[in-house]
Formats: structure tokens, sequence, C-alpha cells
């Protein structure tokens, strides 16, 4: 029926192998038979070597979609261009959303990017060998620009003519955007490494700079080039480069911090005070990749630091001189002479003395001296008032000041003794008391200087303590005297006294019996006219004989009261502990009598035990307690309140409070006066001594009395004593067990 051409068919081979083979059948007439002619080729090499490729090219497919690289190529005589699937994917396009044509191409170039690579192109297009490079941003198809890789070779015809060009692009675009954000990362870097107050340096791991900012040139003078590798340690000082490096080393082979103090020198020649800082920055594995550093100036802190070493030293010495001045143990010489040690070590003088002035004289003591060498100005010598400078610039509280004594044209009696001794420069403070000018403080140095402000102060001060010193002891042997006067008027005053205390006896001696007798033959007289006349008096007479008898009877308390008074200033007190809430018990059932037929409410708070002489401090509760119920009559119920306020200075503040008449508080002061009653007799009786007992009791124990209140409000009755100590046995007070 035909022909069977092309058939491929696998034959095993006598080896064992297996070789591929294309037969050929042809059909045959050989008379009247029909014969097939078959013929075979081996055609095993060939499907081999188009497996082969078949393999190669998926392996490349497959690696230029991986490696998201876009293919194309570019016929320059049809100006056609065919693009890889993977190029269009690149873009965001499909095989019908772009045309071949190279000028629809090259219009999604971005406008700043078009000439400058077509220049490249043309200029690769002229160029006999190479290979084309360049970087544009092309158009997606979103309207966003993507940044390309392109690179291509040029396929030429035998005679040189350029006929294609085969490239491929590589989407940058991530990249570029981290170039990007590195270069602004970078920028800001520098910028806030010019802005801060630091100087700031980068190293590699070994120590080679690479890295300053701009205040480290602008400070040392030093060029970026004269900086980096190791130049760095050339504005060091000579004496800390060794400790410099020390540190560095250190910090290198522990990865710890590097820290270092160290001075370095300026584009002016001075040096300053840095602190040296870095940190190591070590990569993904913990690697050191580079230091990191800053040098901050603490210049001024170091200054202060030193200030203040020098601040606490001065505070320290004035210390000890105030102490010796206001502990007075030492003679005021001795105490100058500690002083003026101490203002030597201040102020690193040669020389130091205090002059006494003796105005009348017209003389000057040398009153202390200090010096490294021995002086002309010695203690104890007496030199003319002028020797220590201008009594007029002295007195006006000035400070006279020579930098140079070899200077002076026409030198005054302190110059030519200064310039005997070679001193050179010297200061003069006054010694000023509350009575004026006293004596003057001079420091000497053997070379010219200016006296700085600081010292000035220093001097000052020291001599003001001097001065003290030296009125203190003035005042004390002043005080000595008067003292002797004092202790004279003493004794005469004592000896009045004790006359006045006799007299003050024989007072007391004479109201309780001499006063007493003819008081109580009223009292008789009038009890016995009573009974034998009593029937023929008049009703009027009658009430005139009572009256009589009622104050009689009044006057006889008043008299007894009086000389309780007298007696409880005199009365040896027996202190003990005493144990309040006892002793407030034991009143206030001794005072039942009084208020069996009242209603009265009794607060007592928990109350201290207190040091003092229980019989006293009794009569002082029952003042104070008789008082709050004869004043509160009025109320029903009437409420009385004894407590504690808290603690005065060491005391506890006790308190009585009721709720009676009160009193009004402009005559508080008159309450505890002698005698002193603030309501009328026919309204509350007494004699106005109970309030003053409890006054001159609590006095007598170091405490202090008072009061508060208001008309019809109530009154509250304060007063202190002194709290027992712990562990010892209180006073009995009387009470049943």
């Amino acid at each position: 029926q035909g022909a069977l051409e092309g058939l491929e068919m696998r034959l095993s081979t006598k080896s064992g192998g297996e070789r591929i083979v294309v037969s050929n059948t042809n059909p045959v007439q050989i008379g009247v038979q029909m014969h097939a002619l078959t013929t075979m080729q081996d055609i095993t090499e060939r499907k081999q070597a188009e497996e082969a490729l078949r393999e190669s090219e998926a392996r490349l497919r497959l690696s230029v979609q991986s490696a998201n690289i876009g293919l194309w190529d570019w016929n320059l005589k049809t100006n056609t261009v065919y693009f890889s699937p993977e190029w269009k994917r690149q873009i965001g396009c499909r095989d019908d959303e772009i045309s071949n044509l190279f000028e629809e191409w090259q219009r999604r170039v971005h406008p700043d990017d078009l000439e400058p690579m077509l220049q490249k192109v043309r200029d690769y297009v002229a160029a006999p060998q190479g290979r084309h490079e360049v970087e544009f941003r092309f158009q997606h198809k979103d309207g966003s620009y993507r940044w390309i890789y392109a690179i291509a070779d040029m396929l030429r015809a035998a005679d040189g003519t350029p006929v294609r060009m085969l490239g491929c692009h590589l989407d940058i675009t991530e990249r570029k955007r981290a170039e990007e954000a590195l270069q602004e990362s970078e920028a800001k870097f520098r910028t806030l490494a010019d802005f801060v107050p630091q100087m700031v340096w980068m190293c590699t791991p070994d120590g080679l700079n690479i890295y300053f900012n701009q205040r480290w040139v602008d400070y040392t003078g030093m060029s970026l080039d004269e900086s980096c590798g190791r130049g760095w340690n050339t504005p060091f000082h000579g004496d800390d480069k060794q400790r410099a490096w020390d540190a560095w080393n250190h910090a290198v082979a522990t990865g710890e911090a590097y820290q270092v103090e160290s001075r370095l020198r300026a584009a002016d020649g001075s040096y300053r005070w840095f602190l040296m800082q870095g940190r190591p920055l070590r990569n993904a594995s913990g690697t050191v990749v580079k230091w990191f550093g800053t040098c901050t100036d603490i210049e001024e802190m170091k200054q202060a630091a030193a200030a203040l070493c020098r601040q606490s030293e001065r505070l320290r010495n004035l210390h000890d001189i105030d102490r010796a001045v206001l502990q007075a143990v030492e003679s005021p010489e001795r105490i100058a002479q500690a002083a003026l040690q101490r203002l030597r070590k201040l102020l690193a003088c040669q020389r130091a003395s205090v002059g006494i002035f003796d105005l009348a004289k017209k003389e000057v003591r040398v009153f202390a001296a200090e010096a490294t060498r021995e002086t002309i100005v010695q203690t104890g010598k007496v030199l003319a008032e002028d020797a220590y400078g201008d009594l007029e610039v002295l007195r006006q509280g000035s400070a006279e000041i020579l930098e140079d004594t070899a200077q002076v044209k026409s030198p005054s009696a302190v110059a030519q003794i200064l310039q005997a001794e070679g001193v050179r420069s010297s200061l003069t403070l006054p010694l000023v008391s509350e009575r004026g000018l006293i004596g003057a403080l001079n420091v000497g140095w053997e070379t010219p200087r200016a006296v700085t402000s600081e010292e000035q102060e220093i001097a000052g001060e020291v001599a003001g303590l001097i001065a003290l010193a030296i009125q203190q002891a003035r005042l004390l042997q002043e005080t000595k005297f008067h003292a002797g006067e004092l202790e004279q008027r003493v004794r005469e005053r004592t000896v009045q006294l004790e006359s006045a205390n006799k007299e003050l006896e024989a007072f007391s001696y004479s109201v309780s019996h001499d006063l007493r007798a003819p008081l109580r033959h009223v009292q008789g007289y009038v009890e016995m006219l009573t009974r034998e006349a009593g029937g023929q008096l008049s009703d009027k007479a009658r009430r005139f004989m009572k009256t009589i008898g009622d104050a009689s009877a009044e006057m006889g308390v008043l008299i007894d009261d009086l000389l309780e008074f007298s007696r409880m200033g005199r009365t040896e007190m027996c202190e003990a502990r005493v144990d309040l809430e006892a002793l407030v018990r034991e009143t206030v059932r001794e005072l039942e009598p009084a208020t069996r037929e009242r209603s009265i409410i009794w607060e007592t708070s928990p109350l201290p035990a207190v040091q003092g002489d229980s019989a006293m401090l009794k009569q002082v509760l029952a003042n104070l307690l008789g008082n709050a119920v004869k004043y509160t009559r009025p109320r029903d119920p009437a409420k009385i309140e004894i407590g504690c306020a808290g603690a005065e200075d060491e005391r506890t503040v006790l308190y009585v409070r009721d709720n009676g008449v009160g009193f009004d508080p402009q005559y508080v002061d008159k309450l505890f006066g002698v005698f002193q009653r603030l309501h009328r007799a026919d309204e509350f009786e007494g004699t106005g001594i109970g309030l003053a007992s409890v006054r001159r009791i609590i006095a007598r124990h170091g405490g202090r009395t008072w009061a508060e209140g208001n008309l019809n409000a109530g009154a509250t009755f304060y007063f202190t004593l002194k709290m027992a100590p712990a562990g010892e046995p209180s006073q009995r007070t009387g009470e049943e067990p």
C-alpha cells in the first residue's frame, strides 16, 4: 500500500546494551511477488545529543527563571526585539501587551535615563569589541518605575557589521533601594556625627582608623589623611599614650568597651582632657567588624573636680580653724599659728604672718608667723605700724596686692621688708572685729605672680577666723573680769535673799499664829453673842452676825491656802516614778462626797508614768479636778476628761478638760495668778490660790502650764511632766490595792 518510513525502535545489542535505530520500508515487486525492502540507520548518538540539548535548555530556562533574569534579542536590521517571558513578567505585561518594536520599548524608559542609555548603546555599537552594561529605570505596567541592569553582547557579520544584540535584564530595584537607604543612612550618620559635641571615630578591628567627624579635624588641626590609619595617636599627650594603648589592647583582647581618659593636643598646641570611649560592632556571627567611638571633652569636669578637691581641702582647713576658735581651748596665738600653717598649704605660699596693731603706740606686733626659711618677721617682734601696709587702705577693708616687689620704684616699708626677705609678690588683708581694725594678715610668694580671686577669698576667710579668735580671746578676758564682779554681786544678793526669806518665814509664822488668834477670838465671840443674845437681836442684827461669821470663816480658809501656797515653794521634793492613772482614781474617789448628787461623766485616757513628787502631783490633780467639778455645776450631765496630748521637749503633755462655764480667753494670763478669779464669789466659791499652786508645783517639776477656753464652752488645762524611766517602781499613792 505504500512505503513505511521513519519508524524508530530500540534494539538490544549482543553485549546487553541498547541502540536506537530508524527504519525505512519500501515495497518491491519481484516478478509477481511483492517484497519489502527495509533499511535501518543507527541514530543513538544523535538521540543522546538531542536529549542532552533538551536537558540543557530546561536547566537554562529554570536558571533564568530562578535568577529573575529576562532575556532579549534585538535585531538591528529590523529594529525588532524579542523578549523572553521572564522579561515580560518583570514589567508585568503579557505577550499581547507589549510591542516588539524597539521604539515602543524605549518609550518605557524613564525620561531622565533614556538619552544616557541610548548614548551608551551608540558607543557600544560603534566600538569594535567589549560588552555593553547599563542601569536605567523602566516603567512597570502599574506605572511605577523599576531599576534594570542590562548586559549584552554584539553579534557581527563577517565584515564586522553589527547584526544583533543579545542580552539579559536583571531587576535591581531592591538593591537600588537598599543602596539609597544606605546612602541616606550614611548621610544622616555623618550629619549627626558632625552635629554632636563629641569627636566621633571608627576603626578596623586591628586599630586602623577609617573615619573621623569634622570636630576631630577642627580640634586637632589634622587632615583626615593624617588622622586615618595609626595617625590617630599623634595628638595624644606623651604621658598618656601608653595608657591609651594599654586600654585599647585590653578592649581588643576581651571584647569589652574601650574607655580611657587622656589629654589631646589642640590645633593651637594646648591640651585638654578627653574621655575616649569605644564599642565593638559585630556581625551576625558575633565577629567584630569595626569599632565605633567618641572623644568627649571633660576639661571643665576635670577642672571642676580639681576645684572641688581644693574647695573640700579649703573647707576642711577652715572647719578645723573654726572649730579651734569655737572651742577656745587654745590661745589665739596658737590658733593663728595653726591657721597660717594650713593657709600656706592652701595657697602654696612661702611666707605668712599676722600682725596686731597698737594704734596708740603706732606699733604692730607680729602675732604669728610661718615661713619656709628664717625671716626677720618673727613672732613677738615689734615693728612700725606701716610694716603691714597702708593703714587707711586696711581701715576701708581693702586688700593690698604687690605682684612684683622688684618693680616698685618707691618701695614702702612693707615692700622693703618683703624685698629683704626675697618675697616678690604679696597679699595683705585687714583683720577687723566689732571694734574696727585690729591687725593684718600678709602672705608672700618668692616669685612674681598675680593673686587670683580664689586666693584672696581663701585668705580673707582665714583672716576673718583669726580676727574672730582674737576677738573671742579679748571677750573672754573681759568676761572673766565681769564674772568676778558678777560673783560678788551674786554673793551680796544671796545674803539679801536669805534675809528676805527669813523675813518671809517670820511673816508666815506671824500669819499662822498672830493672825489666827484674833480670828479665832472674832469667831468665838460671834458664836457666844449669838447664843447669849440671839433672842434679843433683831433680824437685821442676826444677819450682821451671820455675815461676820461667814467672813471670818472665809478669811480662815484664805489664810490656810496662803500658807499652803507659801510652803509649796519651800517643801523638799521627793521625786520617783508616779502612776498617774492610780493617782487620778484616788483623787476622783476623794471627790465623791461633792459629786454624789450630780451626774458626771468621767473619761480617762491611758496615762503614762511620770517622774515627780507624788504628794505634790496629787495636789495638782485635786485642784484641777476640783475646779472642773465646781465649774461644771450648771451642766447636766457634766463631762470631765483626763488624757495625754502627746510629747513636748521629751515631756508628756497632760490635760484636764470639762464642759463647764469656761472663761473669757482675753483674761487667760490671770488664771494662774495668786488671788486672781474670773467669776464672782456668789457664783462659784474659792480663794484664787488653787491654780497658782498648780503652776508653782509644775514649775518645780521643770514643766509648764497653760489653759484654753471660751465663755460657756468649757475649758482645758494643760501641764507637762517628765516621763519616768522604764522599770523604776512607782511611789505609793495611798490607793487601796
